[in-house]
């Protein structure tokens, strides 16, 4: 930004102090072709040096362009195709004191699962890399904030997006709040 300022100001100003200095009289008489040697060569390198700026700028943006395009084709990791992402605004007041695990997300989970089409479905509060924010939980303690962000995910996500495992197992329907730590 600086730089852009910087060569409207002199692209501006420079040719208006030559124009200062040089007698208005003589240019007018031989139609603006009295110029010096020394404010050809100037106009000649200011030129030259737009253009050397110009090209390199457009290299520049080819190179980003590239990069981009590049990106575009990294693996994440996951599945990214066939994907259908639902953001649910649900009225906590419906479901105050119930289970929402029972009560709303498995019957719903459950309803989608038998859709036409749906070959798998599941659910996450956090979906990987965007900005659709987590699970905020908010508490008071001897007068001081703490705040803690839960990301939450069913077991049929590692279906859904197709993750693969390095070591260990994926969750199971076996796991829940009251299951043991130590079950494999």
């Amino acid at each position: 930004m600086a730089l852009t300022v910087l060569s409207a100001l002199l692209s501006a100003a420079w040719p208006a102090l030559l124009a200062i200095k040089a007698p208005i009289e003589p240019a007018l008489k031989q139609g603006g072709g009295g110029r010096s040697r020394k404010q050809h060569r100037l106009r000649a390198t200011l030129v030259a040096a737009e253009l050397a700026m110009s090209l390199v700028l457009l290299v520049a943006c080819g190179l980003l362009l590239e990069t981009i395009s590049r990106l575009r084709h990294v693996p994440l990791g996951y599945r990214t195709d066939h994907l259908i992402v639902a953001d649910l605004n649900i009225p906590a007041f419906r479901f105050a004191g119930k289970d929402m695990a029972h009560a709303l997300y498995g019957p719903m989970l459950e309803r989608v699962q038998h859709l036409h089409g749906v070959q798998s479905a599941g659910l996450i509060s956090e979906v990987p890399l965007s900005q659709m924010p987590a699970i905020h939980l908010q508490m008071q303690m001897n007068g001081y904030a703490i705040v803690a962000l839960m990301k939450a995910v069913s077991p049929e996500m590692q279906q859904v997006l197709g993750f693969g495992m390095a070591a260990g197992r994926f969750f199971g329907p076996e796991d829940t709040a009251t299951s043991s730590r130590l079950s494999s």
